[in-house]
């Protein structure tokens, strides 16, 4: 079990890891180029971490991936000064707003 950075999620799982944190969207192998993550599971990518990850009997921890969700004020109000600058001029106006806490 453990989390992974310096390797891939199927090199992790050919080397006998059998879970992954944080699941899916952790894994190189469907990182886009952009970044972002492919959330098709039919994608060539995925599809051939998927058969991977089944065939060494790896399970994944489903952490929910919110990276595109604005923080509520009370979130912002807590994060170190220079976290909050740094998200107020970079991040929150890429973000949805998903909640009326959020919209106020």
């Amino acid at each position: 079990m453990g989390h992974i950075r310096s390797t891939t999620c199927s090199e992790a799982a050919a080397l006998g890891m059998d879970f992954i944190e944080h699941s899916f969207g952790f894994c190189d192998e469907v990182r886009l180029p952009n970044g972002d993550i492919t959330r098709d599971p039919d994608a060539p990518p995925a599809s051939r971490l998927i058969r991977a990850l089944i065939a060494a009997r790896v399970t994944m921890d489903g952490t929910p991936d919110t990276c595109d969700v604005a923080l509520s004020q009370r979130e912002v109000d807590v994060l170190h000064s220079a976290a909050r600058e740094w998200y107020l001029s970079n991040v929150s106006a890429s973000r949805r707003v998903d909640s009326a806490e959020n919209a106020a």
